[in-house]
Parts: C-alpha cells; structure tokens; sequence
C-alpha cells in the first residue's frame, strides 16, 4: 500500500458532501436490510460509500458489488477507488472491476467489485442467492435499464432466500434523481429506509436560450468557442459539451476548431485548446484519454454522448454546454428494426448534465433550449427500457436461474407483453427453451390470437440453451456457435464474433476517407462484411507473428520489416486505419471463447480452411440469424431492378407471424459495407444478404432509411422461390415463414419439406400464408419502388 498516495486523496474525500453523514448511513445500513440513497451528483457516493462499508468491516461476510450502467463507468470508478486506499495497482488491491470478457478481481482479495448489471445477473446464474456478495450497490438507479429492471427481481428473491441465514444480503439503491417511494413500497415499508443527502456545496448557474433554435450542433460549437474567449483568464475551467451521437460530436469538434483558429487569426483573444471525443464506441484508451487531466496551457473541451452523464468524473470541467438531446435506440420487436431516434432529455437527465459542472468548483451550464422546452417536451423520468430493447438475451437468464414462470417473478415493475412475447418467441426459434402448449397464459400484441401472444409458464432450457449459457453473448450469437460447430468452422466464427463485439474496428477521419476506400480494398472480400472483419483479423495476426527482417510478408507496414513487433503492429494499424487497442481486445475475448467452448464439450477447434467460406454462412444461416436474410426487390413488370434510386432496395423472407395488416419493410445496405460499392456502383447487387443488425438511421431529407449492417452473401440456392411455410409444428409456433422463405435446415442437408409431406392442417396454414404473402408482395413492392434514396 502506498500510504502517502492515500494519505493524499483522503484530504480530498474528506471535503466531499457525503462525508460527514457517513456515520448516519452506516447505521441506517446496518440497520435495515433495504436503504435508498438519493444524493445529488458530486456528492462521492459512488466512490466513498462502498469504501465507508470497507473500513467498517462489512465486507468481511463478502465482497461489496456496485452495479453501473456502463463499461467505462465500472473500470475509471474501480480505478479511482483503487487509487483513494493506496494500491499501487488494481492487481495488488482490494477494489477491482468486472465487464464483459474483462476481469481485474482476485479471489481472497478483492473486496469492493464495480461490475456492470449484465455481469451480475450471469453471476446470479452460478450462484441465485448471490452468496459471493454481503451487500450489493445498484447505482444509478434512474436509468432504467433492462439489466436493471431485472436485477431488482433477481435481488429481491436472493434476499429472501439469504433472510434467515447468518449472512443476510443487504441492497442500497443509488442515484442523484429518484423518487424513493416505489422502491420502499418494493422491498417493503418494515425492511426499507430512505435518506436524502445534501449535495455539493459548490455554487451552479444556470442559463437557458431565450428562442427555440433548430441547429444545436452550430450552436454548441459557438457558444464553446465564446466562452473560452469569455474566460480566457481561467484556461484551467474545462468545457463538456452534450451532444447524441458520433458524427454530431465530430462536426461539432471540426466547427470548434474552426471557429476557434479564426479567432485566433484575428485577434489572438482566443485561447489555445484541446478538443476531445467521448463516446461509447472509441477505444478505452481513447476514453481515458478524454477523461483524464489535459496538458499545460490549453483548455480542455470534452464533446460526449450521455456516456458522460453519470458516474464518472471528469477532472477541471466546470462548464457544461447542454444541447438537450439524446439519442436512444428503439426496438421494434415486431419487424426486428432497430430505430436510432434524436429525442428531448428528461428533467432528470438534464440535473445529471448540469451535475459534472460543479464538481470541483463553482459551475456554469449553459442550455441550449428554452425554459418553455424543459417544461413542455422533457419528462420527468426516463421511461423503462423494456418496450424499447430487445428481451431474449435477459430472458435466457432467468430462465437459467430457473424461473420457469415469468407471471410470478417479482417485478418492479410489470413489463410489457409484447416485450416480453417478443423475447420468448427467438429463445423458441433459437431452440433455447421449450414448453408445454397448455402452459400459455393470455397475453396481448397487435389484436393477434391469444395463443400466439401467451406468455408461455413452465419454462426449461432444451439442451442447447444450456449450451448456449456458457458464453456471455446475445443468444443469437450463442446459437452460431453451436452451429459451428457441426460445420467445423469454430476457428472463423469465433474470430467473426469476436471482431463484431469490438466493432468498429476502423477509425477514418473525415479527411481521409478517399485514401480508406483504395487501402480498404485489401480486406475487401466478394461474400460481405464478416468475411472481410475475418481477413483484417487475419492480417493483424500475421503482423503480430512476423518476425523481424521478413520482408516476404506482405501483411508487414510499409518499410517497417526491421522494426520491433510492436512498433510494427502500430504502423500497420496506422496504415489501415484500425484500432489497434480494438484488435488486441478481438484477441483477447477470442481466447475467452475458445475456452468457454472448449469446457462445453463443443470441441474441437475445427477450421473450414482458408478460403471456402461457405460453411460459416451456413453456421449464421442455420438457426441464429434466419430469421435476418432479405432478397433483392425485383421489378415485376420489368422484371429487373426497381427503378428511381441507386442502392437496391432489399425486403425480409421471413413474415414472422406478422399480421396481415402490417406492412414490410424495404432495407438497403450500409454505405460501410464492402459489398455497397459493388452493388451500387458496380450496379451489380447480391440477390440475397444475411445481416447481423437492421438499424433505421433516418438518414433520408424525404424519410428514414432501414440499413442492414455486418451483411454476408448468401447462394441463391438455399432460397425458395415459392411460398412455403416450413418448420410447422402443431404444438407449438415456430419460425413460420411465407412468400419467399428460407429453407431450414434439413434442406441444406437433403431433406424432404415438400408441400406433399404436409398434413391437412399443415396445408391450410399454407394456404393461409401464400394468400397473405401474395397481399404483402403488392405491398412490399408498391413501398420499396417509391422508397426515396
């Protein structure tokens, strides 16, 4: 232990808000099984409370797990905490952290564990009454999320199951904006205390605009550059500037800059700054950067997403430039459509941005919308995310944990059905799960018949969702990996699926995307994106095993044969436009993998080969992701192409039991896909696409635009030209499909679903299909032809 280090930073906890009711929260907790915690943000309640339970000794049943809502979040605040008792490292410590495929805890040492909610709920697979843990911190409660949603009931049932014991297991609620009241009437009125504490001391001003405008991003970036000529006397008063997405972040960076130098040209009032990007997708090394204290002489200026809401503090920012906007995905559980919409804050969200400005000093936060906009358009609370993400992954969860009856699990609050519905019905697909047709309860979505809208009781886990639990993946990916298995390609699957976590692995600046397009080709391969992530993992590992002087390796950087491997591996990046830190993450969760298969019995490590790649397709097509395959839109009266726009418009086979009212939906490829030169420019489009994820970006002046993202080329033989329901079975809905479906499995293999084969009632669910397919063709042509570019 380093006891000047902690000497240090306990002069500076002891200046926090938190501290001196520390001796009150510690007999509150001590005292009650339930406590909620409401404490405004740069209180230090995030980093002081779990080390006041540390020094207490009420770590010695267990470990302290604190929950956040973000990757970043959970490693920056262990770091810190870390810091603040005087480790030298986190190795060495008492605090670590856990995040997906990253663990920095040691059994016996650690004590104070800041994890994400997914990690916890897969500890809560191995272990339900969480006896690792002796108090479990939910922190930033308000959020919402679905991982949180879940947790609650998860931790409620392991508290009861630990009630009676010698170890009871404690809960505290967190955050800077809830209201109490739903979490003591949760838990229990007898069980729960509540206590609000006092925020930080230092002052906050507050400043809104006194008309609505409509380009925030023009304004962020001029009032950025008026205030730090404004305060050209206080370089060290960093500026945070909320924005809701990436390329908005780095128009707003590019107009600083310019705006800035112009000022600097002309009356050299404007003082020098340093501008940095913070979002979810950079690379740790790219967030820490951001995050950590800027150079002598400059201003820091920090552009992020909603990443920088909470949690985490960022050192010298005392000026926080609100654009009121957010960006939040919405799922669309029907059509398997993910919609990234820009959506007003929340009143809570809006104090949690204003929040970061007086954390050291006194705060200055400037609005960027009217006082009438806050009251009028911004809600109290964000809602739960239930409705809006996808459940399946959750699910599988707790039906591991061997909750076989959703209706009686202890919620929250109770979810939407059609959520919920939407979840079940993949696992099913996937062949996760499987229940008795008598165990539906009513349920409702769309008007649709109450069987195929039940929410299904005695639940259990087929043996390939047991499988399917090994690895800390969504299940579709989960369900890849068994397939690869009996395709003997585990090698490439597990390095596609690797690559597609740590995606993107290119990073291309604005200026340089001419010389990407020609160094992109060398990656470039004609069966679509996952191939192609397959060969720069290729390339990177060749690099990383070159030796010196081999100069007949042409994965080797430009004139870089005789540097040392590391160096090289640098240059190379460098010259591709790729992440390196991302690459090394690719390898390291591809180890991970590999392992995890290797303990489930799906072994051995098999590879395809090096260059037919039919396989792979197949281990996507097979189970996971069947359901996401579309076909070129033809033009019936021309029979070509559909005419008026570019990018050829593609629709999805599968109906999926949608109702006949519902229209489908015309996606297009990505402009970062490989295949879209190709296809667009070539004038050469594949006639049917595998794709990972469908996301509605609203890139369109006249409308928004479905891409389809992380495609892959698919034979034109595994489709079936005819309407065709397949997979029928009479107990249970499965994966139904009609008017151009997919074949299933069992006809990549030579087997007989024919319509002949087919009972009556088999082929009246056929008819039924053909004439609602026949409906929807007219439909789907009729939108995709008008569908403007």
């Amino acid at each position: 232990m380093d006891k000047e280090k902690r000497t240090k930073y306990l002069g500076e906890r002891r200046t926090l808000p938190i501290w001196p009711h520390k001796a009150k929260l510690l007999d509150l907790i001590r005292n009650n099984q339930f406590v909620v915690i409401v404490s405004s943000t740069g209180s230090g309640k995030t980093t002081q409370i779990p080390q006041f339970l540390l020094d207490s000794g009420m770590a010695a049943t267990g470990m302290i797990g604190i929950t956040q809502p973000r990757r970043i979040a959970a490693i920056s605040v262990a770091e810190r905490v870390s810091d603040e008792t005087g480790a030298v490292s986190l190795s060495t410590g008492k605090v670590g952290y856990k995040v997906r495929f990253d663990n920095s805890t040691i059994p016996e040492q650690t004590q104070i564990c800041f994890l994400t909610e997914g990690s916890l709920l897969r500890e809560a697979e191995m272990f339900p009454d969480l006896r690792q843990y002796s108090i479990v911190i939910l922190d930033e409660a308000h959020e919402r999320s679905v991982n949180m949603e879940f947790l609650f009931g998860v931790l409620k049932r392991a508290s009861s199951i630990r009630e009676n014991s010698n170890n009871p297991l404690k809960v505290i609620v967190m955050s800077a904006t809830i209201d109490p009241e739903p979490y003591i009437k949760y838990f229990g009125e007898k069980q729960t205390h509540a206590v609000y504490i006092d925020g930080r001391g230092h002052g906050l001003s507050t400043r809104s605009i006194k008309d609505p405008i409509t380009d925030y991003v023009m304004q962020a970036a001029s009032t950025c550059v008026h205030v730090n000529i404004a305060s050209a006397n206080n370089p060290e008063r960093g500026i945070l500037i909320f924005l809701s997405g990436e390329d908005e972040i780095y128009q707003c960076i590019h107009l600083i800059k310019h705006i800035n130098r112009s000022h600097e040209e002309k009356d050299k009032k404007a003082y020098p700054i340093d501008v940095y990007p913070l979002f979810a997708a950079l690379s740790q090394a790219e967030q820490k950067r951001a995050v950590t204290a800027t150079r002598a002489g400059t201003r820091k200026v920090i552009v992020a997403t909603n990443i920088a809401e909470t949690s985490i503090t960022i050192p010298g920012i005392c000026i926080v430039i609100d654009s009121g906007k957010v960006k939040t995905p919405e799922y669309d559980s029907t059509t398997g459509i993910e919609r990234l919409r820009v959506n007003w804050i929340t009143k809570s969200q809006a104090a949690q941005r204003a929040g970061r400005a007086n954390r050291e000093r006194k705060g200055l936060v400037f609005r960027l919308y009217t006082d009438e906009e806050y009251e009028n358009n911004m809600a109290s609370f964000p809602p739960s995310q239930m409705i809006t993400t996808p459940t399946a992954d959750i699910l599988l969860n707790l039906f591991a944990l061997g909750i076989k009856d959703l209706e009686t699990f202890p919620w929250l609050e109770r979810p939407d059905t059609k959520a919920i519905k939407s979840g079940v019905d993949l696992l099913h697909r996937l062949g996760a799960i499987t229940y008795p047709s008598n165990s539906l309860s009513n349920g409702y979505l769309n008007g649709l018949s109450n069987f195929y809208n039940s929410i299904p009781r005695q639940v259990t886990l087929t043996k390939e969702g047991q499988l399917m639990q090994h690895f800390p993946l969504s299940p579709r990916m989960s369900r890849v990996i068994l397939s690869s298995a009996k395709y003997n390609c585990l090698v490439e699957v597990l390095t596609i699926i690797s690559m597609l976590f740590v995606s993107p692995v290119f990073h291309v600046p604005q200026d340089k995307r001419e010389e990407f397009n020609d160094i992109s080709k060398r990656f470039h391969h004609p069966d679509g994106d996952l191939i192609r992530l397959l060969q720069v993992f290729r390339g990177y590992s060749k690099i990383s095993d070159a030796k010196s002087n081999d100069t007949n390796n042409n994965s080797i950087a430009t004139g870089s044969s005789h540097l040392p491997q590391a160096k090289r591996r640098i240059l190379w990046c460098r010259e591709n436009f790729l992440i390196l830190n991302r690459l090394k993450a690719a390898i390291k969760i591809r180890s991970q993998l590999r392992e995890l298969v290797l303990r489930s019995g799906l072994g051995p490590i098999s590879s395809c080969g090096a260059n037919d790649f039919t396989p792979v397709a197949k281990a996507f097509f097979e189970v996971g992701f069947r359901d996401q395959v579309a076909s070129l839109v033809k033009n019936t009266s021309a029979n070509g192409l559909v005419e008026g726009g570019s990018n050829p418009p593609y629709r999805k086979h599968c109906c999926l039991r949608t109702s006949e009212g519902n229209p489908s939906m015309c996606l297009s490829i990505h402009p970062e896909s490989t295949l879209y030169v190709p296809a667009v420019v070539g004038k050469n489009p594949p006639q049917a696409l595998l794709y990972i994820e469908a996301v509605d970006m609203g890139l369109s002046d006249a409308g928004d635009r479905v891409f389809m993202r992380h495609i892959s080329r698919l034979p034109s033989e595994w489709l079936i030209e005819e309407d065709q329901v397949i997979d029928v079975d009479d107990d249970t809905p499965s994966l139904s499909c009609a008017s151009n479906t997919t074949t299933s499995s069992s006809q990549m293999n030579g087997g007989d679903l024919s319509p002949k084969s087919l009972s009556k009632r088999q082929k009246r669910k056929l008819k039924r299909a053909a004439q609602r397919a026949k409906r929807m063709k007219v439909a789907v042509e009729k939108n995709c032809s008008s569908k403007p570019e």
